[in-house]
């Protein structure tokens, strides 16, 4: 931790410093991830003057290294705004609000919102997306036709997989930066505020709503969408949840271990298991009764 905090004070000393260290990270294979969590670090210490050097700095960085020397424009637009100004603004939310769990409920409702828009303009269906992938690899698909089925299948999982993948994103940068600040300034801090993760009453009945109604309605790309993006929602506010009360019974981790192991392994069992602890967390606060 002694590296840690060296090293990030003296980034963050400069502005300059700090955008061109979060653009870079964003350039960078496999590091973007970093990027993020040190957007969300430098709104979270600074605030609003900070971030907004910060993020026009790694807007222009990307703009440089992955638009005029790569030739990238369509993916730098694409970091600048689904990664960058994004994240800026939750980090401004995180800073404001100064909770976790507030900010966690309001990015899955943006992105829920985000998610009838795009089913509203027909701008993120399977055939949408087909077409504009078919475009980009027009050479490739003359060459081999077979590319062209393998892009349908793609888009149709994308179509109803990208609200998921949204807020993930978004979550994993926001605890990234919030465990950076916690190392910084508040040891131990994170961790506390990870397991006070609790759904608001309403947005959990809202949440068992949209799952019940799943089972009634006709399937369709937008109900999958957005059934996909509650039951993660769900499954964090759960996972809390099972952390919390692992702790305070003073159980072993390896409960922790076998759950993420049934997640992976039977998922049919542990995601409606963690999504009505979840649910009924949110109606009668688990952690006052049980733990």
């Amino acid at each position: 931790m002694a590296w840690l905090r060296k090293n990030a004070e003296a980034l963050l000393r400069n502005p300059l410093y700090a955008a061109a260290f979060a653009a870079l990270c964003m350039f960078m294979p496999f590091m973007a991830w970093l990027g993020w969590g040190w957007l969300v670090l430098a709104t979270l210490r600074y605030g609003y003057r900070y971030c907004a050097y910060v993020s026009v700095g790694a807007t222009l960085g990307i703009i440089v290294l992955v638009g005029l020397l790569e030739g990238a424009w369509s993916l730098a637009w694409f970091n600048i705004g689904v990664f960058i100004i994004p994240l800026a603004l939750f980090a401004l939310l995180l800073r404001q609000s100064v909770s976790m769990n507030f900010t966690l409920q309001c990015v899955a409702i943006a992105i829920l919102v985000l998610l009838l828009i795009a089913d509203f303009f027909q701008v993120m269906t399977p055939t949408a997306i087909s077409t504009f992938l078919k475009c980009r690899f027009e050479q490739v698909i003359t060459t081999d036709p077979t590319v062209a089925q393998n892009l349908d299948v793609f888009a149709e999982q994308f179509a109803w997989s990208w609200p998921t993948g949204l807020f993930w994103v978004y979550v994993f940068g926001l605890f990234l930066g919030r465990w950076f600040q916690a190392a910084l300034d508040n040891p131990g801090g994170f961790k506390r505020e990870f397991y006070s993760l609790r759904l608001n009453f309403w947005i959990g009945c809202a949440a068992f709503i949209i799952i019940a109604l799943s089972f009634v309605l006709p399937p369709s790309v937008l109900l999958i969408a957005t059934v996909g993006l509650t039951l993660n929602v769900l499954v964090l506010f759960g996972l809390s949840l099972v952390y919390k009360w692992v702790e305070a019974k003073n159980w072993s981790k390896w409960i922790i271990v076998g759950v993420y192991i049934l997640l992976l392994l039977l998922p049919v069992v542990a995601l409606p298991a963690l999504s009505m602890l979840a649910v009924i967390d949110s109606v009668a606060d688990l952690r006052k009764k049980l733990v």
